[in-house]
């Protein structure tokens, strides 16, 4: 019954599901975005996709060996960095490291040999010893010490815990703070592999990224950690916090063995640690499963977590830095390592793509998990909703941290528009795009528009009126929605008038989106999927019955303002049957040909309102007759006028309504024809269908052999639905196919050239 609901109401064939549904027939919306707006997204889609490149244009780094010490004491890391990379650039001859001027370089080499470098600002510029081609490797290793700065939201951090004040050493790069501590290539886009030394005292242990391959007695009572990571990783989630850490390793199983899951926590936060993660490992599998996200990114490596002296958290590669234990932090982390991390936001103006994906993950956990539900996703999606709707997903300004860290705009605006696009595409559809987009890109970074494309391509569906609503777009839609019942013969239905009025001044004029709408009745709830796109729209739902209540978006799919029951208003006339049915194939009977248009209301018309016109006879002058207590019109056409032929019939919209003078809301779409429109006033009712003798596919009045090759053209063996809509009259048995009794069935009405049809 939901499916016939949903016939009766989406353009194109939507069905229903509980996610969303089959978008088959979904119609695209219109592209309200205004001319300004969008000249705009548009060159910013041109800086983005140059930011996204102009930072690795000449070089690609491929390793990173860091090996340093940390003095706590003084304060002081010192150490060398040594990067591999390799030359996009004919004659390359000079290479470019950024680290923050107050800390000093000690020496440089290329290769083995000492190297002339230069500082400007916050850069070392390294002169190589030979110019290099495209494809030509060169390593510089920069020797340097310093205090480092603590900047952003700690760049590199000397603080304390625990009632001893013990010292704890930690980083925190983001956005792009890397080089207040090690001279690197701060870039969101060239990856590389990395080996990461500390050398610390005997007291103090080391997380970072990848796996520990080696712990090393060093003289003077210290110990040198040696960490490895073998999967490409950003400049910004290289890390490193070391202070007197208890730790503990679970494991997560897999297929393939089993993948450590580490922990590092303050000797007097232990028990609160463990009390507060103990369901980490069940989180990896749930986010691995393959309807989720899919395995793992690093699973030969580990997953693990280091406490650190901050109020959140951050999702360093393989080891997130947490200061906080709310629930949902660590599940939101956890997610990073797919969406971040794995793939990386190309650009800071494309933060939506980690963040907003991370906390979308957190109400995704609560209903994936084992027990979950799908209320308790919706639940923690309601505790997401921003505050103010006014800002944008996408980060015009990449150059605030609190734009670009925006928690109403990116973190939980950008995770509603992943749940919007969720129940747009259905879950079948958008776990797939989730999979796709992470095949595409994992190991490297991606922008909006990149994963724009891989929606598009894995729907077959042009987003781009979702994109520039939701995520290049501001504001969203306030709704004012109102509802009657209506009994037509046995049928009754939902009278239904959307309105949106946030304003042009507020955004969009106008916001496309599916809106589910719940109706009940004494035989259950069914929900109906409408494509809302104009300011005001009216629909008119089957029910199943008298009904008890309408719900307007009752799973909160959509981010809206308001949404406000208010008084039905009376909207225009819609068509809800007509006999015969669209593209039916009819035999020729003795009397006159009938069609009869069942209309939604009372309406007015005159028989110029309606035109009958045969593919072979021409436009018919038919009667008509109609009956105001059924809203129906029925058309005749005399029987001396007909012959075989393929009849379209137009009902116009100068059809208007008697009450509120709509005029006829008629576009007829196949498969759900019924009822009619687009939900506004205007549009002709438009549908053909056939009568002639069987075999007769010309309508020549004859069978022959014209009408053998077409028959021969439908045929489609056992079991197999006509291909086409013509191919119907051949189907002479009623069985949606076109086979062998079909053929006998033909041979019995042939009749050769110009001998009239006996099949009639």
């Amino acid at each position: 019954m939901g499916a016939a609901i949903l016939c009766a109401v989406l353009p194109a064939g939507l069905h229903a599901s509980s996610t969303g549904g089959d978008d088959s027939c979904l119609a695209e919306g219109k592209d309200a975005i205004c001319g300004h707006f969008y000249a705009t997204v548009t060159r910013l889609l041109a800086a983005e996709r140059a930011q996204a490149s102009e930072a690795d244009a000449h070089t690609d780094v491929t390793h990173c060996f860091l090996d340093i010490e940390l003095d706590p004491d003084a304060r002081i890391v010192s150490g060398t960095s040594t990067i591999t990379a390799t030359s996009r650039l004919a004659g390359l001859t000079t290479f470019t490291l950024d680290l923050r001027d107050n800390m000093t370089v000690d020496a440089v080499t290329v290769g083995a040999s000492p190297a002339a470098w230069t500082r400007g600002g916050q850069t070392v510029a390294v002169t190589l010893d030979r110019a290099y081609s495209p494809g030509e490797s060169f390593t510089v290793a920069v020797r340097y010490h310093g205090s480092p700065l603590k900047l952003g939201y700690g760049s590199f951090d000397w603080g304390t815990h625990g009632t001893g004040a013990t010292i704890i050493a930690s980083t925190f790069s983001q956005p792009w703070f890397a080089h207040t501590w090690w001279p690197c290539k701060e870039s969101l886009t060239d990856k590389f592999t990395l080996d990461i030394w500390v050398t610390v005292p005997g007291w103090m242990v080391v997380a970072s990224n990848g796996l520990l391959v080696g712990t090393d007695p060093i003289s003077g009572n210290r110990l040198r950690y040696r960490w490895h990571e073998a999967y490409p990783i950003a400049t910004y989630l290289v890390s490193l916090a070391a202070t007197n850490y208890v730790t503990w390793t679970e494991y997560y199983p897999h297929p393939g063995g089993s993948m450590p899951v580490m922990f590092y926590a303050y000797p007097e936060s232990e028990s609160m640690v463990r009390s507060n993660t103990f369901d980490l490992v069940t989180q990896i599998s749930t986010f691995s499963r393959p309807d989720v996200y899919g395995q793992y990114p690093f699973l030969s490596e580990k997953y693990g977590i280091a406490q650190f002296p901050f109020s959140g958290a951050m999702e360093h590669q393989t080891m997130t830095s947490q200061g906080s234990y709310v629930w949902w932090i660590t599940p939101h982390e956890l997610a990073h390592q797919w969406w971040g991390d794995a793939v990386t936001c190309g650009t800071w103006h494309d933060i939506w793509l980690n963040e907003g994906f991370a906390s979308f993950s957190e109400a995704l956990y609560l209903e994936k998990k084992p027990g979950g539900t799908h209320a308790d996703y919706l639940g923690r999606m309601l505790a997401r909703k921003p505050a103010s709707l006014g800002g944008s997903v996408y980060v015009y300004d990449a150059t605030s941290l609190s734009t670009i860290f925006s928690g109403n705009n990116v973190y939980n605006k950008g995770a509603w528009a992943v749940h919007m696009l969720r129940h747009v595409l259905g879950d079948d559809v958008f776990f797939d795009t989730l999979a796709s987009y992470r095949r595409a890109y994992e190991g490297g970074s991606a922008i909006t528009a990149d994963f724009k494309a891989v929606a598009e391509s894995v729907s077959g569906r042009d987003l781009t009126w979702f994109f520039n609503e939701w995520i290049y777009g501001v504001g969203a839609p306030y709704y004012r929605y109102g509802w009657q019942q209506e009994q037509i013969g046995r049928q009754h239905y939902v009278r239904l008038h959307i309105e949106q009025y946030q304003g042009p001044s507020y955004g969009y004029p106008v916001f496309t989106m599916p809106v589910d709408v719940a109706v009940t009745t004494a035989s259950g709830t069914t929900t109906a999927t409408l494509w809302n796109d104009a300011a005001l729209q009216w629909f008119l739902l089957p029910a199943g019955g008298a009904v008890t209540s309408v719900a307007f978006d009752p799973d909160s799919w959509i981010l809206s303002g308001a949404c406000v029951n208010v008084a039905y208003v009376n909207g225009p006339p819609k068509l809800i049957a007509v006999v015969p049915a669209p593209d039916a194939a009819l035999r020729r009977s003795p009397g006159p040909l009938r069609v009869q248009l069942s209309f939604s209301e009372a309406i007015t018309c005159t028989p110029s309102d309606f035109v009958i016109t045969g593919a072979r006879t021409g436009q018919q002058t038919p009667s008509i007759a109609y009956d105001p207590s059924t809203y129906t019109v029925e058309l005749q056409i005399a029987a001396a006028t007909l012959g075989g032929d393929v009849f379209t019939i137009t009902a116009h919209d100068s059809i208007r309504s008697v009450g509120a003078l709509h005029a006829l809301d008629g576009e007829l779409v196949r498969p759900c024809w019924f009822p009619s429109g687009d939900g506004q006033p205007g549009g002709d009712a438009v549908f053909t269908f056939s009568v002639g003798a069987f075999g007769d596919f010309d309508l020549d009045a004859d069978v022959d052999l014209t009408d053998f090759a077409f028959f021969q053209t439908c045929f489609s063996g056992p079991n197999r639905a006509p291909s086409l809509v013509e191919c119907r009259s051949a189907d002479a048995d009623g069985d949606d196919d076109v086979d062998l009794a079909d053929f006998a069935w033909f041979q019995n009405c042939f009749n050769g050239a110009d001998r009239p049809a006996r099949c009639g």
